[in-house]
């Protein structure tokens, strides 16, 4: 069985008991769900692993802890000592599933030039005249330094406010769920992602008659009714939610 995750979809307090500890509670919540014997499983880790050409820091911690842990048996609580285990594997998903050598690159990179909206301090009952709040709103709605002796040019200053995020971690995901379920036929696929961005995949590959358990690694989120409505009733066997 195939466990496709989105790192950082686990909820923080899952991950900062480490990748042992969620893989059991991820194994822990599929076994009560499947209605066949599970002998082995791989879970493969998306996330923003390369900086241009660079494995990024995280990406080395993580594979450090994965080779530390992994292959190993997992036994659920439930079961008899006579009950054949779990063998689980794991990876980093550095490339897609169909072309394994070919590794993805700038999956961790920088946005600089961030739109957003920013209310006055006014607004929110502020009625200090020289509150340095009011110079944040005219630098992110103006694109340009407040202080007129500012020497930045208006490029420099769009660099100001960035941030890394990542990037091809949805499309990485959904092309790999339609790779496992339709070239490699795969019985089941869990899908460990709260992003609304997964699930236009997700509906397509019910669609498909692919079953999906979709697993909700933030703590206390459920399933919007507005996309598991979209699902015909004649498809619904083929979904299943699971909250860790």
């Amino acid at each position: 069985m195939l466990i496709l995750i989105d790192y950082d979809n686990i909820d923080q307090q899952i991950r900062k008991n480490g990748i042992k500890d969620a893989s059991d509670r991820i194994l822990g919540a599929l076994t009560d769900k499947i209605d066949y014997p599970l002998r082995r499983a791989t879970l493969r880790l998306y996330g923003g692993w390369y900086d241009e050409k660079s494995i990024t820091h995280s990406a080395q911690k993580l594979t450090t802890e994965l080779q530390d842990v992994f292959p190993y048996p997992f036994r659920s609580i439930l079961e008899s000592i006579d009950t054949s285990p779990v063998m689980l594997r794991a990876e980093l998903a550095y490339s897609l599933l169909s072309s394994p050598k070919k590794h993805l690159l700038s999956t961790y990179r920088i946005r600089e030039n961030i739109r957003m909206r920013v209310r006055s301090p006014s607004a929110l009952g502020c009625d200090i005249p020289d509150c340095g709040l009011r110079h944040i709103k005219k630098l992110v709605t103006r694109q340009r330094c407040p202080e007129e002796s500012c020497s930045l040019s208006d490029q420099e200053i769009k660099q100001i406010l960035w941030r890394k995020e990542q990037k091809l971690v949805d499309t990485m995901l959904a092309s790999d769920i339609f790779y496992a379920g339709i070239k490699q036929q795969e019985e089941s696929i869990a899908v460990l992602s709260s992003d609304d961005d997964i699930w236009p995949a997700i509906l397509q590959a019910v669609s498909l008659n692919i079953k999906i358990f979709h697993i909700h690694g933030k703590l206390s989120y459920t399933t919007p009714s507005r996309y598991e409505s979209l699902i015909p009733s004649i498809q619904k066997k083929y979904y299943e939610q699971i909250n860790l």
